[in-house]
């Protein structure tokens, strides 16, 4: 985990405080859990915020059928029309959100010009698409 169990505790404890919060866990006929996820949420988007699977129990599927329970609560009991995923680092998270429908959405871009030409390009062909819209 990222951070302190005090810091996830002080974060638990503030949206269960706003009622914006909920976990999700897939247990089988033994009590093990195979799976945990936790949704979180605000006025306009439910957001897939933590998730974890027992590493010997990841073949059972149980993270899956969460991400759908999840969509699914969000979409008919908080009705939310957004569902934000997130985002991952990880290469093979990617391949499952798509199955879901998601699309990557960048948050930032960064680049450097090397020629004061090709910045000017740049900047044309940017203004003729906000242009053309």
């Amino acid at each position: 985990m990222p951070y302190s169990k005090a810091q996830f505790l002080s974060h638990h404890q503030a949206l269960q405080v706003n009622q914006s919060g909920k976990i999700f866990y897939a247990v089988d006929s033994q009590s093990a859990i195979h799976s945990v996820a936790y949704l979180i949420w605000d006025k306009k988007t439910a957001y897939y915020h933590l998730s974890g699977d027992d590493p010997a129990l990841r073949e059972s599927g149980a993270g899956i059928l969460l991400i759908w329970e999840a969509i699914q609560y969000a979409s008919t009991v908080l009705k939310l029309e957004t569902f934000d995923f997130e985002g991952s680092m990880m290469l093979n998270v990617e391949p499952i959100r798509v199955q879901f429908g998601a699309t990557q959405v960048p948050y930032f871009y960064v680049w450097k010009y090397f020629s004061n030409t090709y910045f000017l390009l740049d900047q044309l062909q940017a203004l003729r698409k906000r242009k053309n819209g």
